[in-house]
């Protein structure tokens, strides 16, 4: 049985468990598409004793940012991969490229001022979000649309977790027709007024996005660079730490 150093951040607090062999089969039958599902389902498990030691502290998975929910992903690889703590991601990148571990969330909630007339404020994006948006969005554009809409506005979304899954998809599908409405002038407002609270609202990973969902941008990496950076000669991706890959390889060759 392995043995994992005890986690705590402002929101989250647990000491991580490994995962069973029943449970990593079950991981390893959901849809491939379904990213953010998958790392629900593993959180579920290898984090069900997570704590609240303040009542900042979320116990859900779901309502977890997706920064945290990718820290914690990582710190279950950080203590299983074979290229140790600082693995190896991709070639020639290592977690430390990507990640910033004393960088915790700033704030829960930015305001951005006013957007096509309105004065909207900007909430972390959580988990269940992310879990409705990879059902809802099929391109890049669709999910910068999604993810505006989840994060921006004049109230925060209601609780997602609270709801059946067709309400949680209704609820952010009403958000994204909302965007799609808006005069472009006014969604130029909100696509600056978003980039900014991206900034202040920044935690762990840079995250960024692509037709398939969430992605994490090496530190550093140059606003607008779509595919890769260079940094002193190397060339680094941005990089997905889905939760299949805490999966051992043998259990994802059976069971995969």
């Amino acid at each position: 049985m392995l043995s994992f150093a005890y986690l705590r951040t402002k929101r989250v607090a647990v000491r991580l468990r490994e995962l069973r062999l029943g449970e990593a089969i079950a991981i390893c039958k959901l849809p491939a598409d379904r990213l953010e599902l998958t790392v629900s389902e593993f959180l579920r498990h290898v984090a069900d004793g997570a704590e609240r030691p303040t009542d900042r502290h979320i116990t859900d998975p779901r309502l977890w940012t997706a920064a945290e929910r990718t820290r914690v992903v990582c710190h279950y690889l950080s203590h299983t991969s074979d290229s140790g703590m600082d693995f190896e991601v991709g070639d020639g990148a290592r977690l430390s490229h990507y990640v910033e571990l004393a960088q915790d969330l700033p704030s829960e909630v930015v305001k951005l001022g006013r957007v096509g007339g309105s004065d909207v404020s900007m909430w972390p994006l959580l988990g269940a979000h992310a879990e409705v948006l990879e059902r809802l969005c099929k391109t890049r554009g669709d999910w910068m649309i999604g993810l505006m809409a989840c994060q921006v506005g004049s109230d925060p979304l209601p609780d997602l977790t609270t709801m059946s899954e067709l309400a949680a998809l209704q609820a952010v599908s009403d958000r994204l027709d909302a965007v799609r409405a808006m005069p472009e002038s006014a969604f130029e407002e909100l696509v600056a007024a978003y980039a900014h609270g991206q900034t202040a609202l920044q935690h762990f990973f840079v995250l960024g996005h692509d037709n398939l969902g969430l992605v994490c941008l090496p530190r550093d990496h140059p606003d607008g660079a779509e595919e890769k950076w260079k940094e002193g000669g190397g060339l680094r991706h941005p990089a997905r730490f889905p939760a299949l890959s805490c999966v051992s390889a043998t259990t994802r060759t059976l069971f995969g």
